[in-house]
């Protein structure tokens, strides 16, 4: 994946300033000159206030770069757009943009990503195109999940992977471009959950085997996550916390024939346990009457 600068304050173009306060200046000079006051004094009197204008708007421009870190925060330094280093919590300084750029990254938030539907204004709709999937035994089935995440390494994350971001109808927040949490996060999970359950059956991910589906697929995504990366610096700096399967179903359109089967195999194992009770109850009662005539 290609470095890219991530986000930071906007630009300012201090020559540009200068030359606007400088054209202003030169302005009221003009208009002074023309009422018979342009001397010496008056062309003074303006350098020193063009100085004075230009030393507040330097004081104004190096008091941006105070910047406050919080608890379980961690700021990330660039200067001229090169890595320079990070800032624990408390209060710090940092050239200003368009020298210096910052991010303050939350390390301890715990943050979720949804796969298969989304919750925009408390409203859930099913997104198909992710969810549905082929099990090992060639059953279509429908397997949404949560993703539980932490930023575990700002720099990597900041600098690892260049994502086009996340956003629009299918997420509940918007992802910012160059946030591996966008598009990456999202394609390595579906890429993490569509093999894992391509490898089982459709019975283990519907009842008795969900548990060591959420765990598989959270360490393969895991895996995905920290091959990402430079030589230098690996990772994409995301740690996987928790994989939450959501209610795991058949398609709506085979449902109706699913739910035939399930209770023809229910019938089945019904049938076999009444068999098995059956035959430990009449088994002791015939070897007893054996005994009885022998």
């Amino acid at each position: 994946m290609q470095q890219q600068p991530r986000r930071g304050e906007p630009e300012i173009d201090l020559e540009q300033i200068f030359n606007k306060i400088g054209d202003f200046l030169s302005g009221i000079g003009g208009r002074f000159g023309g009422r018979g006051v342009g001397d010496r004094g008056s062309e003074r009197a303006i350098s020193i206030i063009a100085m004075a204008i230009l030393g507040l708007s330097l004081v104004l421009w190096l008091g941006t770069g105070i910047y406050q870190v919080s608890a379980g925060e961690k700021g990330v330094l660039r200067t001229f757009g090169e890595f320079t280093g990070t800032t624990d919590p408390g209060l710090h300084w940092h050239w200003p943009a368009p020298i210096g750029t910052r991010n303050v990254e939350d390390v301890e938030r715990i943050r979720s990503m949804e796969l298969g539907f989304s919750v925009r204004g408390g409203i859930t709709r099913a997104v198909n195109e992710e969810a549905r999937m082929i099990a090992g035994d060639l059953n279509v089935v429908d397997v949404p999940l949560v993703v539980q995440y932490q930023i575990r390494d700002p720099v990597a994350f900041l600098f690892n992977v260049a994502d086009p971001g996340e956003g629009g109808p299918n997420r509940s927040e918007d992802i910012a471009p160059d946030r591996p949490e966008g598009r990456t996060l999202k394609d390595a999970t579906e890429a993490a959950l569509r093999l894992v359950v391509g490898q089982r059956s459709i019975d283990d991910v519907l009842t008795t085997k969900k548990e060591a589906v959420e765990r598989n697929t959270r360490e393969l995504l895991q895996q995905i996550l920290d091959s990402y990366g430079t030589r230098e610096r690996r990772g994409t700096g995301i740690q996987i916390t928790r994989v939450d399967l959501q209610e795991v179903k058949p398609p709506d359109e085979v449902r109706p024939a699913f739910s035939d089967v399930l209770r023809a195999r229910q019938d089945k194992e019904t049938a076999e346990n009444e068999a098995t009770a059956f035959e430990r109850e009449i088994v002791p009662i015939a070897e007893g009457e054996a005994e009885r005539i022998l």
